[in-house]
């Protein structure tokens, strides 16, 4: 065997392995992942959420590497939908999400259903709160005027006042002359 032969035989031995190779190797699904509400990340072939289909639980590393395991069973909500698993980790069932009321209507009819004692005793509350305000305001003009009344009373005065001793009419009637007179007369 000369060279060219053995080269030819080589080449035509690789491309019959390379062939059997490139067969055994199943071609790369394509994958979509979708997150629950639960924060929960899945990965399903390309088809997506249908029933039959494998469903993957990812999980992420600190190294950054993903691990997959199949879904365990149970329910799963994506997307406004509810995905059934079985035991095996192939979806059994997809259903559509119910949608929750609002917060504010559940709150609105709770409100409704207050009996009336209660709404007494909220309007009392509100009375006393009122009353409450009105008092302390009350009480803060008070305190403005015995302000202005303590200022007032320690300022000088313009003119000095006299006192002088007061003098009754008995005493007035006492202090003429007849009616001493009068007086030393009925001594006797």
């Amino acid at each position: 065997m000369d060279r060219k032969e053995f080269l030819s035989k080589l080449k035509s031995m690789y491309s019959e392995v390379k062939a059997e190779v490139v067969a055994d190797v199943p071609a790369e699904e394509e994958f979509k992942d979708v997150t629950t509400i639960d924060g929960v990340i899945l990965r399903t072939t390309e088809a997506g959420l249908v029933e039959g289909e494998k469903l993957l639980v990812i999980s992420s590393e600190e190294e950054g590497a993903e691990t997959e395991a199949d879904a365990p069973e149970g329910e799963y909500t994506v997307e406004g939908q509810v995905i059934a698993v079985g035991s095996d980790g192939v979806i059994t069932s997809v259903t559509e999400a119910e949608v929750e009321a609002p917060e504010e209507a559940v709150v609105e009819e709770e409100m409704e259903a207050v009996p009336k004692w209660a709404e007494a005793l909220t309007s009392r509350i509100e009375a006393m709160e009122t009353a409450n305000s009105n008092l302390a305001e009350s009480m803060s003009a008070i305190d403005e005027l015995s302000a202005v009344v303590s200022k007032i009373a320690n300022l000088p005065a313009d003119e000095e006042v006299k006192l002088k001793k007061a003098v009754s009419e008995k005493q007035k009637k006492e202090n003429t002359r007849e009616e001493r007179l009068k007086f030393l007369s009925k001594r006797k």
